[in-house]
């Protein structure tokens, strides 16, 4: 994953996932006023090219709505992550 272009998670290497797998992380950014931060979620494949599955802008007008959701799919797989903007 990145946010606004650096990868963030996993630290270094690869995290491999199963089905039904969670992956508990946690990211702290300032949202600049009016602004958004971009996460985006690819999936590393050795040796081919890495796929991107997509992207979500996590803006400040977020803050106070609970547990949002972002999907990410691929033709192999379906991510989805759980944020919050307090």
């Amino acid at each position: 994953m990145t946010a606004n272009g650096r990868r963030f998670w996993p630290d270094s290497g690869i995290f491999s996932m199963s089905k039904g797998g969670v992956a508990p992380m946690h990211l702290e950014r300032i949202i600049p006023h009016g602004g958004e931060i971009r996460i985006e979620l690819f999936d590393e494949d050795d040796p081919d090219q890495d796929d991107n599955l997509g992207a979500v802008a996590i803006r400040e007008f977020d803050e106070g709505h609970g547990d949002l959701t972002a999907d990410f799919l691929s033709d192999e797989a379906h991510y989805r992550l759980t944020y919050h903007v307090e």
